[in-house]
Parts: structure tokens; sequence; C-alpha cells
């Protein structure tokens, strides 16, 4: 449960937004940002997606608030071309260089790290790997992607317990989650097999998507995630394309 202080300050961050009192926006976020972590470890997730993306947001219409967000994201990239080996300090790094539009900066980071320190870079691999597809590096995303089963563990391991959850649940918020819990393995998947294609190695992304279609237990998943994912079972192989 996220503290109440810390939600009340995320509170007021929006409001002051509302109303146009900028200033005041920017300090709740900044605020937000640096103490979330203090009550709750788990903060890094919301910290790292909403939160971050708010304040880029609020960059836009008032530029102190980009210029900070772009101060604490020079701090924090400095101390990983320093050599700091810190996996929290490279997923806030590649979380704000997301939500400016720099997914370049982030794949030029990482191939300085994966250079320096290839055990690190592995580590921070999975965080870097929508930027380096983004940015066409996909040789250097065939380094550090190992097999489908440990890329996609955690990810077959959340839609099983989400269908296991949800079964029999016919309600609209737990449609909503196992939605969600479709698109997030899907989007997991597809990195994997953008990868695969992009370096030419079709016959292992048939076996990956076929790897990701069985690992979903029998259910309306597995049918929607196979229709989604044909394109690579084809025995045509040049109908093979990769997707995001």
């Amino acid at each position: 449960m996220l503290n109440q202080e810390v939600k009340q300050m995320l509170q007021n961050a929006r409001a002051y937004v509302k109303s146009g009192a900028y200033a005041e926006a920017l300090d709740s976020y900044g605020w937000v940002y640096e103490n979330g972590m203090v009550y709750d470890p788990m903060w890094i997730g919301p910290r790292n997606s909403f939160v971050v993306s708010e304040w880029a947001e609020l960059g836009q219409v008032y530029p102190p608030a980009r210029a900070e967000l772009e101060s604490v994201l020079k701090a924090k990239t400095a101390k990983l071309r320093e050599g700091a080996v810190d996996h929290i300090l490279f997923h806030d790094v590649a979380a704000i260089n997301r939500a400016l539009g720099q997914l370049a900066l982030t794949s030029a980071l990482f191939a300085e790290i994966a250079e320096r320190n290839p055990e690190f870079a592995q580590k921070c691999f999975p965080l870097a790997l929508p930027a380096l597809i983004e940015t066409l590096d996909i040789s250097l995303a065939r380094r550090f992607l190992r097999s489908p089963e440990e890329f996609l563990g955690i990810w077959v391991k959340m839609i099983q317990s989400s269908i296991k959850n949800d079964a029999g649940a016919t309600d609209d918020k737990s449609n909503l989650q196992r939605w969600g819990s479709k698109r997030i393995y899907l989007n997991h998947v597809h990195q994997l097999l953008d990868v695969l294609v992009g370096v030419g190695e079709i016959d292992e992304a048939a076996r990956a998507a076929a790897f990701a279609i069985e690992s979903v237990p029998p259910s309306q998943f597995r049918d929607e995630i196979r229709n989604e994912l044909s394109s690579y079972l084809q025995a045509d192989k040049s109908q093979r394309t990769p997707q995001s």
C-alpha cells in the first residue's frame, strides 16, 4: 500500500498542474520522486512510470520542470559513466530518457556499460532493450539475449498467475486486469522476437514464439496469443516480420 503522505503529495502535484501553479507542482513532483522509495522500496515502479512521465509533461508547459528533470538525469548518468554498478540507477536513467523521448541516450549508455562491465550490462539489459530495439541496435541486443525461457521467465509466471487467479471471473475489473496481463506479456514476447528476426534468426524466432504460446495454460488467452504470434509460426519464413 502506497504511503498516505506520498499519495497526498502526488495528488497535490496533479492539482497544482490543473490550477496552473506550475512551480508548486514541480516542487511536489520532485519531493515524490526523491522520497517515495524511503517509504516503500516498491515505489520504483510508479516513480519510473507515471511520476516521471507526468513530470516530463509538466516540462512541456513549464521549462524549469524539464530543466530540473534533465539535471537529475545528467547526475545519474554521470554516476553510471563513472563506474557505478547500480541497477536501480540505470532504471532511473532509462525511465527519464523514455519520458523525454531520448531513447538513443539509453542505447549509447548501455553500449558503454557493455564494453566496460558485461556482467552489470546483463542485469540492465531488460531495461535497455526497448531503447535498443527503437534505435535498431539489434546486434548489441542479441549479445545479451539468452534463452527465451530465461528472458520470458518472470512474464510467464505473471500470466500463468493471472489466468489462475481470475479463472471464472467476469466482472469488468477482472477483464481489464486480464487484458493488461496479456498486453504486458505480448509486449515482452514481441521484444524477444524482434531481436531474433532482426538478426535473421528466423527459426529461433519460431521456436521462441512456440515456447511463448505453450507457456500459457490452455485458455482463451492462449488462443489469442497464438493468433497474435501466428506469423512467426508460418512455414513461409518470408511472411514473418517483427511486431511491436
